[in-house]
């Protein structure tokens, strides 16, 4: 009998964590809309009734100037007394995970300002994050910012 031709290495099995974000597919953009507008998601598992996204007029026309501009402008953490949490910040987040984007928002103080960037919606491994987190902190330091 013939030999038989040899096998290809098999490489090895991706990480678990990425397995697991695959596993946790992305809002879509229309979702991120309906949530916007108060609407349940077309499908289940995006968004969370514990969490606000239904934005007001306000909110919403800085909603669509943040989508606009690629960044979004806060008068202080867009916290809202009524409701626990940042309606804007959470739809801007959905946003930013179904364009495997980072959110970047700015917080507009009495005293100062914040600059602010959300590295999770990219669904990065600690080894890929690592490199972002260093060049964002040294654009920070060199332009009179203290990194936090």
């Amino acid at each position: 009998s013939a030999p038989s031709p040899p096998t290809p290495a098999t490489s090895s099995p991706p990480p678990l964590h990425l397995l697991l974000y695959d596993m946790c597919a992305r809002p879509t953009l229309a979702d991120v809309e309906r949530l916007a507008r108060g609407l349940a998601a077309a499908r289940r598992g995006t968004g969370s009734r514990g969490v606000p996204h239904r934005l007001n007029a306000e909110e919403h026309r800085l909603y669509e100037l943040a989508k606009a501009r690629g960044y979004a402008v806060l008068k202080g953490s867009g916290h809202r007394r009524e409701r626990k949490g940042s309606p804007l910040l959470n739809v801007l987040r959905q946003r930013a995970d179904a364009l495997d984007e980072c959110l970047v928002w700015c917080q507009q103080g009495v005293l100062t300002d914040h600059c602010c960037v959300d590295f999770s919606p990219r669904r990065l491994g600690r080894r890929e994050e690592m490199p972002l987190l260093r060049c964002t902190l040294s654009v920070a330091r060199a332009m009179g910012g203290a990194a936090v």
